[in-house]
């Protein structure tokens, strides 16, 4: 059973003229649980006499989360019962924790950053900051023309060695870059975890043309195999060997991933996935679906290897990935997976792309 701790959170009110009615702590990672609506354990405390607000949450002791506080200074927001319209309207006013410098984001629902919380007894995530003195790759950034992926951004290593590189291609760049990606690769490099590699980050605005590229083979295996992987080979010193190429991706995105290299195996023998949507049902003709997905793995290709990863707060997201991990293990696939203490969130899945590609790129 995982041990629990509490932790306090402190909000100081900064528009003492416009005042917040009612303060809550919303921890991305949990995201899932406020599905219930049930807020009151993370509505803080009224302000005192300073204007400063308090209150404790229970934690995982090895829990890692972004957060934000949502001051509400216009409305109350209620302990129970409030609907999506209103939990649209509360999250709208997230907010980072100033006296937190590590953020991370934007984060879903607005569009400013969170703040990081890290437990003490979080797995650690020694690969995702700059460090002053390692080399640093190239970004070179590429507009498509197209709805889906709208933008390219490419990462070329600091050094490169003779030869075709190996090639990683991660989806939602528009995360990603911001989030600043690419220092984890310069630490991996610089300390010999990975080879010297190129990836490729495929970028558009998250909502509908994000969901239709991630979910529609027709759209996203024909931009690769077609376009992003000719490319990749051509202009930037890309290897061909799908044993030495990996596929990376988030929630959607990781659920593309398994099926993409499972349709093209001779290309993508690698694949990382974080969170996927396994969970999605895929009721449109030629969308991608989860049972679909998990039925191909049932007969897919064997020489692909997979790096899984699930959030255990994700609810029934994580059997769904629970129940991938064992189609494949049954039918011969290389496979490792593992769960997290935490949720849907960046800050947990940065550290987990570090250890998925220190795994796939010295197989």
């Amino acid at each position: 059973m995982t041990a629990v701790s509490t932790f306090e959170f402190t909000w100081q009110e900064s528009d003492p003229s416009h005042p917040a009615q009612d303060v809550l702590v919303r921890l991305i990672g949990f995201d899932n649980v406020y599905d219930t609506r049930e807020l009151g354990p993370y509505l803080l405390k009224r302000a005192d006499a300073s204007g400063q607000w308090t209150g404790t949450v229970e934690l995982p002791d090895e829990v890692r989360t972004s957060y934000q506080f949502c001051p509400a200074r216009d409305f109350r927001i209620p302990p129970s019962g409030l609907d999506e319209d209103g939990w649209m309207k509360v999250i709208a006013t997230g907010v980072p924790d100033p006296a937190v410098p590590n953020t991370i984001g934007p984060v879903y629902g607005n569009s400013r950053a969170a703040s990081i919380l890290e437990m003490p007894g979080a797995s650690p995530q020694p690969w995702w900051e700059h460090r002053a003195g390692v080399a640093q790759g190239t970004v070179q950034e590429l507009v498509t023309g197209r709805d889906w992926p709208s933008s390219l951004h490419v990462y070329s290593p600091p050094v490169a060695p003779g030869g075709p590189l190996p090639v990683v291609v991660m989806f939602d760049a528009q995360a990603w870059v911001p989030i600043g990606i690419t220092a984890t690769f310069d630490n991996l490099i610089a300390e010999e975890l990975v080879p010297p590699f190129v990836a490729a980050m495929a970028g558009y605005p998250f909502g509908p043309a994000r969901v239709r590229g991630l979910t529609y083979p027709a759209v996203h295996l024909q931009y690769l195999m077609e376009d992003l992987m000719p490319l990749l080979v051509k202009d930037f010193g890309g290897t061909t060997e799908a044993s030495r190429t990996v596929l990376i991706g988030q929630s959607l995105g990781g659920l593309a991933a398994v099926s993409i290299a499972l349709k093209a195996p001779h290309r993508f023998g690698n694949v990382l996935s974080q969170s996927a949507s396994v969970w999605w049902p895929g009721t449109e003709e030629g969308q991608l679906s989860g049972d679909g997905v998990i039925a191909e793995a049932a007969a897919g290709h064997k020489q692909v290897r997979f790096w899984l990863e699930a959030g255990a707060l994700e609810d029934g997201l994580v059997e769904g990935n629970r129940d991938l991990h064992k189609v494949l293990g049954q039918h011969g696939f290389d496979v490792t997976y593992r769960e997290y203490q935490g949720g849907h969130d960046f800050a947990c899945w940065r550290g987990g792309i570090a250890d998925g590609l220190i795994a796939l790129l010295n197989r």
